[in-house]
């Protein structure tokens, strides 16, 4: 590892990446009506609830079929002896 202590590294000057979008698009949300600043929390609620739902669902849906995999598997695995002698027998 004495090849890495050697090593240079750039440094990255993020302050000049306009990262502001956020702040031009809305501004100083204390600054505004309370009925925007209700608008924005509710709107960016809704948003991030729809993610979770449709991340939640998904990553539900690969558990439920990763462990019906893993079960077939096993019962595969258990009657194997079983499904040789029967193919062995047909030929």
């Amino acid at each position: 590892m004495a090849s890495d202590e050697n090593e240079e590294f750039e440094v990255l000057d993020l302050t000049s990446i306009d990262r502001n979008w956020i702040n031009r698009v809305f501004g100083d949300l204390s600054r505004q009506s309370v009925a925007k600043q209700v608008a924005i929390g509710g709107a960016s609620g809704w948003v991030s609830g729809y993610l979770f739902v449709k991340v939640g669902k998904a990553a539900a849906a690969s558990l439920g079929a990763t462990i019906l995999i893993l079960q077939v598997c096993s019962y595969v695995k258990k009657i194997w002896g079983t499904i040789f002698i029967l193919f062995r027998l047909k030929q």
